[in-house]
């Protein structure tokens, strides 16, 4: 609230106020207003008269004092501020010269003595005190003790906060060692150890005195691979041969020299056939250095044709040269032991394979002879070399009864082509009555050796313009021409 001393200036000025507005309306005549003793007048001596005294208009705030009405001064009738309305800074109603708090409106709302425009809580009494120096009392700080009031906004204030620049509203802190797993270097590890500075707490480190991010461990055994001796090994040499199991070629028998005759990736000390590099695959107790059948089990080592086969692995058990031309038939059941024929193919069924058969489509193989083979030669049984064939019609001409007549008497009246009158109509005998060339069994005008020369239809004989088309016949004057 406002002190006393406040009220006592506000009462002043407020007084000095009334004065002004008397003068204002007038300092002479009489009534109300005038200069005669009586109520509100300037002559009659009273707290408001002209009479000295402590308000009188000849007293400390009378006409002539250093503040009156009538001589010149700072707040006089005639002075500089005789007529302004003195500033009012904050808008309060109440001039800035007897203003508490000029510069707050509601003149210290919290009542603790301090002006809003100084007190660090201006809605709230308090004493002043700013524990964290951010500007904000302690009584309306949210965060007293945090001038940042919380700057990662989860909700906890810096000095509770245990991850004051990283959010974490839930606080976890599961290795308990004040600081929270959400900006806890190490949070399963409370001593925040890092032997190798690494980056990787000691408690997850997995090689805690080598410096290194990455965690691998091939062989699972719990060291890292960047200080595992044997990064690939869990038992780490169990021989203690020197070499690391997955390099050792025997990891339990220790071979420093590592000997491995048959390269089999066992070592001679370990390997129970070192010769063989299959072990004795089959398991039938013979190595394979020994065994006549190495893929095969067979333990009696039986080998019927003695080809070094047993036979419970030889293809051809009977057969020592073991199927010769390697086509998967043994040489007693190929139809070409020497050629190779999967298939056994045979298409004139000749009993020779068509892959060693000369002529696989001719059973009897060229029975003339000639060098073709039936199923190619144009007179199977006759031999002709030369294949010669006139008139292109696939018989050779040693066997052609047509040689020169592709269709080969086409009308089968015993003329080749070549000499019928009529190729295409049977006429044995030959007649050609108009000696035309053209047989009469199929000349359109037997007797007319010109054959309908002026094309009318009608042949010369029975046409009476033989040289000039008329297929009327008009004859006006039956003269038969």
């Amino acid at each position: 609230m406002p002190s006393h001393g406040s009220a006592a200036l506000l009462f002043k000025w407020l007084a000095r106020l009334l004065v002004f507005l008397l003068l204002s309306a007038g300092c002479s005549g009489n009534g109300g207003d005038d200069t005669t003793p009586g109520d509100d007048d300037t002559t009659i001596t009273g707290d408001d008269d002209t009479m000295p005294g402590d308000d009188d208009v000849t007293g400390d705030d009378d006409l002539t004092g250093d503040d009156d009405a009538t001589t010149p001064g700072d707040d006089d009738t005639t002075g500089d501020d005789d007529t302004t309305t003195p500033p009012d800074t904050d808008g309060d109603g109440i001039p800035d010269d007897v203003d508490p708090c000029p510069g707050d409106p509601g003149n210290d709302p919290d009542g603790d003595g301090v002006c809003a425009s100084q007190d660090l809580c201006p809605d709230i009494a308090d004493d002043q005190s700013d524990t964290d120096g951010d500007g904000l009392g302690d009584a309306c700080d949210p965060c007293p003790n945090d001038s940042l009031d919380d700057v990662d906004e989860d909700g906890v204030c810096a000095d509770a906060d245990t991850c004051p620049e990283t959010a974490d509203p839930g606080q976890e802190d599961t290795d308990g060692d004040g600081l929270g797993d959400a900006c806890d270097p190490c949070p399963d590890d409370s001593s925040n150890l890092d032997t190798d500075g690494d980056g990787v707490c000691d408690a997850n480190d997995n090689c805690p005195q080598t410096p290194g991010t990455d965690q691998t461990d091939a062989d699972g055994d719990g060291q890292g691979d960047l200080c595992d001796p044997c990064p690939n090994d869990p038992q780490d040499d169990a021989d203690g041969d020197g070499y690391c199991a997955n390099a050792d070629n025997c990891p339990s028998d220790t071979n420093p020299d590592q000997a491995d005759t048959d390269s089999d990736g066992k070592g001679d000390a370990c390997d129970p056939c070192p010769d063989d590099p299959g072990d004795d695959g089959d398991g039938d107790g013979f190595c394979a250095g020994v065994d006549n059948c190495p893929d095969t089990t067979n333990a009696d080592q039986a080998d019927t044709d003695t080809d070094g086969l047993g036979d419970a692995c030889d293809p051809c058990p009977d057969d020592p040269t073991n199927d010769a031309d390697e086509d998967g038939v043994c040489g007693l059941l190929d139809n070409c032991p020497d050629q190779p024929n999967p298939d056994q193919t045979d298409t004139d069924a000749d009993g020779a394979g068509d892959a060693c058969d000369p002529c696989p489509r001719d059973a009897d193989n060229d029975a003339d002879g000639d060098g073709h083979c039936a199923n190619e030669d144009n007179c199977p049984l006759e031999s002709n070399p030369d294949q010669a064939d006139t008139d292109q019609d696939g018989r050779g001409d040693i066997c052609d009864t047509c040689p020169i007549d592709a269709m080969n008497d086409e009308d089968r009246d015993g003329k080749c082509a070549d000499a019928d009158n009529c190729p295409a109509v049977a006429n044995p005998d030959q007649a050609d009555a108009d000696q035309d060339g053209i047989g009469d069994a199929c000349d359109a005008c037997p007797v007319d050796p010109r054959n309908d020369e002026d094309g009318d239809t009608l042949c010369g004989d029975a046409d009476n313009c033989p040289t000039a088309a008329n297929l009327d016949q008009a004859d006006a004057d039956g003269d038969g021409a």
